[in-house]
C-alpha cells in the first residue's frame, strides 16, 4: 500500500474521519467547560541539618545523639511528614476546613534536586484555598517540629537536672563526712603512699561513672523512638530480643576497642595514629551490629511498613541504638571489673589511710560527674529556650496559578490528534473487511484481468441508454471509443469476430455496455450485429422501440432468423431481438434449454458470414445457467463489472466459472 492508496482512503472515508475529530473535540471541550478551574499555590521550606538545629552542638556532645531528629537529616523522610495525616490535621483545623473543602484538596511535596528545599503544592478549586493552605501547611510543620524538638529537649533537661542535684547532695555530703574523718582520726598533712593506686582507681571509676550515665542516657532514647514508632505504626511496646552469640562476642570485641580508644585518647589526644585506627576498627564492627540487628528488628516488628520513609528511618535509629546499648552494657562490665581489681592493692593499705583515700577518690568521682551533667543539662536547656526549628519557611505562596490554563490547549491538540487517529483506525478497519471493488485497480488485482476501460455513470441514463448514438460529444461516449479501440486490437490478435458480454449480477449495465459498444463498433464502419441473448430480462428491443420477437421465435417457430434482425437507424448497426420466452403445453420452456439446441450454432455459424462482429448481450452468470450454455459457441467474453456495487468473492466466483468452460477472457 503506497502514498496514493492511503490517500484515496482517506479521501473515501473522509466524513468518518471528521465525524470522529468532531465528536472527540466535543467530548473534550464540554469535558473542559464542566470541569472546575483549579489552581495551585506553591511555597517552600528549608530543611536544616542536625548541626544547625541543636544549640551547643558538637562533634562528641550527647545531643549528636539525640534519636528523635536523626531523621530530620533526610529530606525524603521531611516530605512523607509534610504529608503526614498528623501534620494535614492541624492544618485543617487550623483553617477550619469542611469536609468539602478536604476532598477539593490535593497537596504534593516535592524535594528539590541537589538541595534542601522542599515545594509544597496544594491544588484547589478555591484559589484562596489553595494559597491559605499551602502557607498553613509549611507553619503547622515549623510549629509542630519546633513544639516536638522543645518537648524532648525540655524532658532531657528535666532528666539531668534532676540527676545532678542527686550528685550535688551527695557531693556535699562526701566532702563534710571526709573532713569529720580527717578532723577526728588524722592529724596533719601526710604523703599518700597510695597516690599512684588511688590515681589508678579514680581513673577506671570515672570512666565506669561516664558509661553509666551514657547507659541511663541510652536507654531514654531507645524508649523515645519505640514511642514515635509506635505512634507511626502499630507497634506494640515491648521488650525486643534480638541477641545471638556472634553477635555477643561482636559486642564484646566493641566495649573492649571502646575502652582502649578511651585510654589512647587520654594518653596521646584525638589525631594519634593508634586512636584513629582504634575508631576505624569500632565503625567495623558496630556496622555489623547495626546491619543485623536491623534485618532482625524488620523481622520481630512486622507492622513497621518499611516503605514508609519515616518507618525505616525510625527502625535504623532503633538498631543503631540499640546496638550501641548492648556495647554500653558490655564496657559497664569490663569496667565494673577493673574498678574491683585496681581497688585491691588499697586493701594492703593501713586503715586510716585507706579510708582517707577512698573518701578522695570518691569526691573526685562525684566532681566529674557533676561537671558532665552540669554540661547536659546547660546543653539541652539552651536548646529547649532558643525557637530552633528543623524547617525555616523560605517561600510563602503570594498567588496561586491555573494549572489547566496551560493545558487546555494541549488537551484540544492532543483530542483532535487522538480523533483523527480514531478516524483513521475506523476508516482502515472498514476498508479491510470491505470486500466491495471500488476502483480498476482492485477489479485487476481481484481477476488478474487488465482492465479494458472505465465507463463513467450519468445521472438519468436509464432513460437513454444509447449515449453514444444520440449523445457522442459526451465523457461517457469518449469511454466507450476508447473500450472499443483496445477491444479491436485483442480481437484482431485473437482473430475473433463474435464475444458475448456478460456480468457476476443484475444490475451491473451489461446491457448498456454491449449496446453502446456495439453503436460505437458500427459508427467505426464496421458491421455489427446485436444480439439480446438475456431471455428473462430482454432490453434491446425496448432500446429501439421495436417488437419483441427474435431468438425464441426462431428455435420454438422454427422461423428463418433473417426475418427477424432489425436494422438500425444506426448505419451498419442490426439487432436481434431475444424474443419471447414461450410456454409449452405442459411445463414452460427453459431459457437454457433454447441455448442448447443445436440450431442455435447453426445460426451463428450463418450470421458470421454476414457480419464483421456478432455481440451476444446475455443474462448475469451467477443467476441463470444461459451463459454457460453459450460458451460453448462463442470464443471470448467480455466481462462487466459495476464499481463499489460488487463483492470481491461474487466476481471472482463468476470469472471462475467462465474459465471453467475453456472460453477466452478478454478482460
Amino acid at each position: 500500500m503506497d502514498f496514493r492508496d492511503v490517500s484515496k482512503i482517506v479521501l473515501k472515508y473522509k466524513f468518518i474521519i471528521v465525524m470522529c475529530m468532531a465528536v472527540v473535540l466535543g467530548v473534550t471541550m464540554l469535558f473542559n467547560k464542566r470541569n472546575p478551574t483549579r489552581y495551585t499555590a506553591q511555597s517552600r521550606i528549608a530543611v536544616k541539618t542536625q548541626s544547625k538545629i541543636y544549640a551547643g552542638y558538637d562533634e562528641y556532645s550527647e545531643l549528636s545523639m539525640l534519636s528523635a531528629f536523626d531523621n530530620y537529616r533526610n529530606v525524603q523522610t521531611q516530605a512523607e511528614m509534610l504529608k503526614s495525616k498528623k501534620i494535614q490535621s492541624l492544618a485543617h483545623k487550623s483553617l477550619g476546613l469542611s469536609d468539602d473543602e478536604i476532598r477539593s484538596l490535593l497537596v504534593k511535596v516535592t524535594p528539590e534536586q541537589d538541595s534542601d528545599l522542599l515545594r509544597i503544592e496544594v491544588t484547589s478549586v478555591h484559589r484562596d484555598l489553595a494559597i491559605n493552605y499551602a502557607n498553613e501547611l509549611a507553619e503547622q510543620y515549623v510549629r509542630y517540629t519546633l513544639n516536638s524538638f522543645k518537648k524532648e529537649a525540655e524532658e532531657r533537661a528535666d532528666y539531668f537536672r534532676g540527676k545532678l542535684l542527686d550528685v550535688e547532695k551527695e557531693l556535699r555530703q562526701a566532702q563534710i563526712e571526709r573532713e569529720i574523718y580527717k578532723k577526728e582520726h588524722i592529724a596533719g598533712s601526710f604523703e599518700s603512699e597510695a597516690a599512684q593506686t588511688a590515681q589508678s582507681v579514680y581513673d577506671y571509676e570515672r570512666m565506669l561513672n561516664a558509661a553509666q550515665i551514657e547507659q541511663e542516657a541510652n536507654k531514654q532514647r531507645i524508649a523515645q523512638t519505640m514511642r514515635e514508632l509506635s505512634s507511626e505504626a502499630p507497634v506494640e511496646t515491648k521488650t525486643i530480643y534480638t541477641t545471638n552469640a556472634l553477635r555477643k562476642e561482636l559486642q564484646g570485641r566493641q566495649a573492649s576497642l571502646e575502652i582502649d580508644l578511651a585510654k589512647a585518647r587520654q594518653l596521646y589526644g584525638d589525631r594519634h595514629p593508634d586512636v584513629q585506627s582504634l575508631e576505624r576498627q569500632i565503625e567495623t564492627v558496630k556496622n555489623k551490629l547495626v546491619e543485623d540487628e536491623y534485618n532482625d528488628l524488620r523481622v520481630v516488628l512486622q507492622e513497621v511498613d518499611e516503605a514508609n520513609p519515616v518507618h525505616r528511618e525510625l527502625l535504623k535509629n532503633l538498631a543503631d541504638l540499640r546496638v550501641e546499648q548492648g556495647a554500653i552494657e558490655d564496657k559497664v562490665a569490663i569496667l565494673s571489673g577493673l574498678v574491683e581489681e585496681s581497688r585491691k592493692p588499697l586493701e594492703t593499705l593501713p586503715e586510716k589511710e585507706k579510708t582517707l583515700e577512698q573518701f578522695d577518690i570518691r569526691i573526685s568521682m562525684l566532681k566529674e560527674e557533676q561537671s558532665t551533667l552540669q554540661k547536659k543539662y546547660k546543653d539541652f536547656q539552651l536548646s529547649s529556650q532558643v525557637p530552633t526549628t528543623v524547617g525555616e519557611i523560605t517561600d510563602r505562596a503570594l498567588g496561586a496559578y491555573d494549572t489547566q490554563r496551560s493545558h487546555k490547549a494541549l488537551t484540544l491538540l492532543i483530542a483532535a490528534l487522538g480523533g483523527l487517529l480514531m478516524g483513521l483506525i475506523i476508516a482502515f478497519i472498514r476498508e479491510y473487511l470491505d470486500d466491495t471493488l471500488y476502483t480498476a485497480r482492485d477489479v485487476e488485482e481481484a481477476l488478474t484481468l487488465s482492465v479494458l476501460g472505465q465507463i463513467p455513470l450519468e445521472k438519468n441514463i436509464g432513460t437513454d441508454p444509447r449515449v453514444c448514438a444520440d449523445k457522442p460529444n459526451t465523457p461517457v461516449a469518449e469511454s466507450f471509443r476508447a473500450l472499443r479501440n483496445r477491444l479491436k486490437y485483442i480481437l484482431a490478435e485473437q482473430d475473433m469476430r463474435m464475444f458475448l458480454v456478460t456480468s457476476s449480477a443484475v444490475q451491473e449495465g451489461k446491457s448498456f455496455v454491449s449496446l453502446n459498444l456495439a453503436i460505437t463498433m458500427a459508427q467505426y464502419g464496421h458491421k455489427v450485429l446485436l444480439v439480446d441473448a438475456d431471455m428473462r430480462r430482454p432490453t434491446l428491443h425496448r432500446s429501439f422501440d421495436v417488437p419483441n420477437n427474435g431468438i425464441s421465435n426462431v428455435i420454438v417457430d422454427g422461423d428463418d432468423v433473417t426475418e427477424y434482425i432489425l436494422e438500425t437507424e444506426i448505419p451498419n448497426l442490426s439487432i436481434l431481438p431475444a424474443g419471447p420466452l414461450p410456454l409449452a403445453e405442459t411445463t414452460p420452456v427453459v431459457s437454457s434449454e433454447i441455448f442448447e439446441d443445436p440450431r442455435i450454432r447453426d445460426m451463428f455459424s450463418l450470421l458470421r458470414i454476414s457480419y464483421d462482429y456478432i455481440i451476444l448481450d446475455t443474462p448475469p452468470i451467477l443467476a441463470v445457467t444461459d451463459v454457460m450454455a453459450l460458451t460453448s459457441m462463442v470464443p471470448g467474453v467480455l466481462f462487466v463489472v459495476s464499481a463499489g456495487d460488487m463483492q470481491r468473492a461474487d466476481v471472482v466466483s463468476a470469472k471462475n466459472m467462465i474459465e471453467s468452460t475453456g472460453v477466452k477472457m478478454l478482460g
